[in-house]
């Protein structure tokens, strides 16, 4: 075994076939981040074989295990809590069974064939980094291929093996799982010629794990687009009745799932790295040192852009803006209300004498506080809109050169006939037409103003709202476009398509 590696150098590995300059990149279509609990099925040892695919041919690998998860209230950047082995296996040339699988190459961590993870000793970053992994062969675009990750449970500590997604075979996909004593030391990951497939149900009946994200040794010019959000993203609500051949619960057949991934990834073309968790807000990433893991992996993945799709938990927060005081020390960011206005405080200090402030812009002097004026009679979104900012902050921070996208926030309401019509819904709690909390917010966004560090907004409701500034899904009593009012089901995450394609990347 070897010791987690901490904060690795990423260096370019020339391939002999290649001349142009490479770089590493970030790939980790069909994965995810997003720890949902910790169950071996009455085991401490397990092999699971995900496919995935890559829309960028390579021939230099490397493999990403996280060692921190997001959880608590609000949610944070925690220490998986068990003790841990790992070893993963490339499949190049993926096998369209479950028996009579070839042998995979085993990605080396050290030079050796397997990583320990101890809580005593975890990684500061949150991420164990596999040395590159040369393949025979380059794997081409859109090629599948197949990953094999063990986890052995240290300690005699069963059923807490960690799991991502919940996985079925549908759409020829398969997804299977091996429990048995110590997989690690009979290299399961890199000879098994077999391995049990679960259920070909949709509903989806077998836990897996895998790594978060390869990175790939490119010359390409495409976009690598990250992705941040919350269960929209992460693909809630993707394999419920409705969905029909759409997809499943790991998403379309390609295994992409989620708002945003699904038509970038499946459709368009793209690569990039879904670092959605479900619950999520910019509320919960304004403060940098709540998120260490998913920073570390954002200038990790290197990616060319940046989208955050974190509206909706935000909009559902009830917020109230205090009115500002004279002469009070503010903060960065700190929200207040003042002659009719909001602003959020973009330089600290302590607010001056005068009844009100009026002004307009990002340079709105008060005392020694600067602030920036959000809107007029706009308290119901200034929350949700200085967190973005923050979060945004953050994100140039680490990758000063992406451009940075927002997703508008989605319809939610609630529906007496299974969402199949629009006379028959209601909107929730702060949504609504365009004097709503999400209304208004998604005005704002829209508009680009400097201070939110926007380039570029991505309007979904065009393909997802009944009619603009309702907050209602779109119905024609026949194909429903979400199965629980608040997520889009396979069928609304496909209708994405049309909003980016033709967008300028």
């Amino acid at each position: 075994m070897v010791r987690p590696m901490i904060r690795p150098m990423i260096t370019s590995m020339v391939n002999p076939d290649v001349d142009a300059p490479l770089v590493w990149r970030g790939v980790g279509q069909g994965m995810s981040l997003s720890i949902q609990g910790f169950s071996g099925a009455s085991s401490d040892s397990r092999v699971t074989r995900t496919r995935h695919s890559s829309n960028t041919r390579f021939k230099s690998v490397r493999a990403v295990l996280q060692t921190k998860y997001v959880t608590g209230n609000p949610q944070t950047d925690q220490d998986l809590p068990y003790d841990y082995d790992f070893q993963v296996a490339f499949e190049q040339g993926y096998t369209n069974a479950v028996t009579g699988i070839p042998e995979r190459k085993l990605f080396k961590f050290g030079g050796n064939d397997s990583v320990e993870y101890r809580v005593s000793n975890a990684p500061t970053d949150g991420y164990i980094i596999s040395d590159p992994l040369v393949l025979d062969n380059y794997v081409e675009g859109s090629e599948l291929f197949g990953l094999w990750t063990t986890v052995n449970s240290i300690g005699g500590a069963w059923d807490t093996l960690p799991y991502q997604r919940n996985g079925s075979n549908f759409i020829q996909r398969y997804v299977g799982a091996d429990a048995g004593a110590d997989l690690i030391a009979s290299n399961a990951a890199k000879s098994a010629t077999s391995i049990t497939s679960t259920s070909t149900s949709q509903s989806g009946v077998s836990n897996y794990f895998s790594p978060i994200m390869l990175l790939i040794e490119t010359d390409s010019t495409s976009p690598f687009i990250a992705i941040i959000g919350d269960s929209i993203g992460y693909g809630v609500g993707e394999g419920t009745p409705g969905s029909s051949t759409n997809g499943d619960a790991l998403g379309d057949s390609f295994s992409s799932s989620g708002a945003i991934e699904r038509p970038l990834y499946s459709e368009l073309g793209f690569d990039g790295f879904n670092m959605c968790v479900g619950g999520m807000s910019n509320k919960e990433m304004a403060n940098a040192g709540d998120w260490p893991m998913r920073r570390a992996l954002l200038a990790l993945a290197n990616p060319t852009h940046v989208i955050n799709m974190n509206v909706h938990n935000d909009t559902s927060i009830g917020n109230f803006v205090l009115g500002r005081q004279k002469s009070q020390a503010y903060f960065v960011y700190d929200v207040i209300g003042s002659g009719g206005n909001t602003y959020f405080c973009n330089t600290p200090g302590v607010s001056g004498t005068v009844d009100n402030l009026t002004g307009t812009g990002d340079g709105v002097v008060d005392g020694t506080c600067v602030w920036t004026f959000i809107a007029a009679n706009n308290s119901a979104s200034a929350h949700t809109i200085t967190n973005m900012t923050a979060t945004n902050d953050i994100i140039k921070g680490i990758l000063p050169n992406a451009p940075i996208f927002a997703m508008l926030g989605t319809p939610d309401a609630s529906s007496t006939d299974g969402w199949l019509t629009v006379v028959n819904q209601t909107a929730a709690n702060r949504w609504g037409d365009a004097t709503s909390k999400r209304g208004i917010t998604n005005t704002i966004i829209s508009g680009l103003p400097s201070y939110l560090n926007v380039d570029y907004a991505i309007d979904p409701n065009i393909a997802l709202e009944s009619s603009p500034n309702t907050s209602l899904w779109v119905a024609d009593g026949v194909d429903v476009v979400t199965s629980d009012g608040t997520h889009p089901n396979s069928t609304g995450y496909s209708k994405l398509i049309n909003i980016l394609d033709g967008i300028n990347w």
